[in-house]
């Protein structure tokens, strides 16, 4: 009499089955994997500082009023989503005199988002002095940690010009980027950071419409803060995650146990 056959679900053979049911066990873990990968990156923020900066490091020129008036640089910056600027640095021009200057570093908003500061609002300031005048050293200061959500922002300085002076710097090395610093004046002790076109001396412009092209030296530093869910990354996880469920459950569906064979060391179950 002939022993009864072993028992598949018929759709492998036996020997097949156990590889099946062997790759199965492998393979369904990954799933969870990738379903915790799309998980951790579609909900969780990300956070890393960044540099606002027109500049490349070097000034090439300097430039300074005619005569000992209040002197406001400014540069303009589109705003990251997510940015909170703590610092503001910004390197001096040539003249003995500078150093030790005092003079305050400005964050302005800008409420109709069109990159002219005619309408700029304070947001944020923070008084220093001048060190390492003429040699391309970054004064840095501290400012209140200040979320910008306008869609682009201000930062420069307001300062007292000594004698014989030139405290702005400009960087003049191709690539210069046009309607982004700009520059205005008025008389000693009346320069006004709150309306910049209420400084006459030096009327609110473009330094390339002062005739003097050119980016300042002038730079923020941000926190960033972004949602990694905005990316197409967590779209492809998730599409991954979805590929791996269907994958294991139609090429590896559970098996009723009266089907099943245990592993080599035990009796399979006889029909």
């Amino acid at each position: 009499m002939n022993p009864p056959r072993l028992e598949s679900d018929g759709r492998f053979p036996l020997r097949a089955r156990k590889t099946a049911q062997f790759l199965a066990k492998c393979v369904r873990p990954l799933t969870n994997i990738v379903l915790v990968g799309y998980l951790f990156c579609s909900l969780a923020d990300r956070t890393h500082a960044f540099i606002y900066s027109l500049d490349d490091g070097t000034a090439e020129v300097s430039v300074g009023l005619s005569l000992d008036n209040d002197l406001i640089a400014l540069n303009s910056f589109p705003t990251i989503s997510g940015t909170t600027i703590d610092t503001i640095s910004i390197a001096f021009g040539f003249g003995a005199a500078l150093n030790g200057t005092p003079f305050q570093a400005v964050l302005w908003n800008d409420p109709n988002g069109d990159g002219n500061p005619s309408d700029a609002m304070v947001l944020a300031t923070a008084n220093g002095f001048i060190s390492g005048a003429g040699t391309d050293t970054f004064v840095s200061l501290s400012i209140s940690p200040t979320v910008v959500t306008t869609s682009n922002f201000f930062v420069g300085f307001i300062l007292t010009q000594p004698s014989g002076a030139f405290p702005a710097t400009l960087d003049q090395t191709p690539p210069t980027f046009l309607n982004r610093s700009f520059v205005t004046a008025n008389a000693a002790g009346e320069g006004n950071i709150f309306d910049l076109t209420a400084n006459s001396f030096v009327p609110l412009t473009t330094i390339e419409g002062a005739g003097i092209p050119g980016n300042w030296l002038i730079r923020a530093t941000a926190d960033v803060t972004q949602r990694v869910g905005d990316s197409g990354q967590s779209a492809f996880l998730l599409g991954l995650a979805i590929l791996s469920v269907t994958f294991v459950r139609r090429l590896f569906p559970v098996t009723p146990a009266d089907h099943l064979c245990s592993n080599s060391d035990r009796p399979c179950r006889w029909s």
